[in-house]
């Protein structure tokens, strides 16, 4: 999981180097990235499926972090934000956040962990494109428990949705059905 501030935060290569689930943050006053690795695991009986959306167009970070600060009425660069208008805007997201880290585990809740999801992705709306809220709506159709668009989202995006494991067949075929490659990543 990463929260970086709208700038590229290089989690992705170090997570992978670090074979683990681990916590990102960037942290702005001073500006410290905080890394710490993470015993997190799905709730039993659970999978994960990463759909992709992508369909010949893709929408960059940058162009995302943009619309994002324009929606919410940000004119600085997210550094520039002051600290208390930075808690504000963050206050929902790092509620759902907590929650899900409370559930990312073996004897978690996979039904409030999926709603926590659902309603992060409901925050993220104004990132998502008719490709996310498509696949988005085909997974939880399907018997997804939660369904959130991961990364900048965007077109072409990547959802990731937790399911049943018994439904993974279901859902991942719902998916291709409209176009998208949709695999079970754990």
């Amino acid at each position: 999981m990463r929260v970086h501030g709208g700038r590229a935060s290089g989690i992705d290569a170090r997570t992978v180097i670090a074979g683990k689930p681990q916590i990102f943050m960037k942290r702005f006053n001073p500006l410290r990235y905080d890394v710490t690795d993470a015993g997190l695991s799905l709730p039993k009986g659970t999978s994960l499926i990463v759909i992709d959306t992508y369909r010949g167009k893709r929408q960059s970070t940058g162009q995302l972090t943009a619309h994002f600060a324009e929606v919410h009425g940000i004119k600085v660069k997210p550094w520039e934000l002051g600290e208390e208008e930075r808690v504000k805007l963050l206050a929902p997201y790092a509620k759902i956040f907590k929650g899900m880290v409370a559930e990312l585990k073996a004897e978690g809740n996979a039904k409030k962990l999926g709603k926590l999801m659902n309603a992060n992705q409901k925050l993220l709306g104004c990132v998502s494109s008719k490709g996310i809220k498509r696949a988005v709506a085909a997974a939880r159709k399907a018997g997804a428990y939660g369904a959130k668009l991961t990364g900048a989202g965007g077109e072409g995006g990547a959802v990731i949705t937790l399911v049943p494991k018994k439904k993974v067949r279901k859902i991942v075929n719902a998916c291709k059905k409209l176009g998208f490659r949709a695999f079970e990543a754990l």
